[in-house]
C-alpha cells in the first residue's frame, strides 16, 4: 500500500510539473532591471501580454497584446507573434467610469519566445525575462536587524 501511495504521489508531482511547464500564465520580470515587468495569460496556442513600463516622460505606461503561436524551432522553442497596443483611460476610482474614454493605439508588433519553462525573451525591448517566483516568506516585510 505504501508503494502505491508513493507511486501516486510521484505521478501527481510529475503531472503538476508538466502542467506548469507548458502553461506560461504568470508574472514575468528581469531581476536585474527592477521597475518593469509583464503579466502573461496563456490559453492554448494564444497568449495575452500586459507589459508595464515607465515611458520617456517617467510616467507609467501599459502595453497589451494578443499573440498566436507561429512556429516551434528544432530546439523546441515556441514563438508567438502579435500586435502591441498602448492603452490609456480615465481614473478607475472615480464616481462613474466611462469606458468610452478608454483608448488603445496600435504601436507595433511583438515576438515572444519561450526559451524554457522559466525563461523567455521579448524581442522588441531586447529583454530576457523570467518567472517571478513569489514565496510567502518573501512577501513578508522584513525588519532591519537591530
Amino acid at each position: 500500500m505504501t508503494a502505491l501511495r508513493l507511486l501516486l504521489a510521484a505521478f501527481l508531482a510529475f503531472a503538476a510539473f508538466t502542467a506548469s511547464a507548458s502553461d506560461k500564465t504568470d508574472l514575468w520580470y528581469n531581476p536585474s532591471e527592477s521597475g518593469w515587468g509583464m503579466t502573461l495569460a496563456n490559453q492554448g496556442d494564444t497568449i495575452f501580454v500586459t507589459l508595464y513600463v515607465y515611458g520617456a516622460d517617467n510616467n507609467p505606461t501599459w502595453f497589451v497584446g494578443t499573440a498566436s503561436l507561429t512556429s516551434t524551432d528544432a530546439q523546441g522553442v515556441n514563438r508567438y507573434d502579435g500586435d502591441f497596443y498602448r492603452v490609456t483611460g480615465p481614473f478607475y476610482g472615480g464616481a462613474i467610469f466611462d469606458p468610452s474614454a478608454v483608448n488603445a493605439t496600435k504601436v507595433g508588433t511583438y515576438t515572444y519566445r519561450e526559451l524554457t519553462a522559466m525563461h523567455a525573451s521579448l524581442r522588441e525591448i531586447a529583454a530576457r525575462v523570467e518567472r517571478l517566483e513569489a514565496r510567502p516568506d518573501e512577501l513578508t516585510p522584513r525588519r532591519p536587524a537591530p
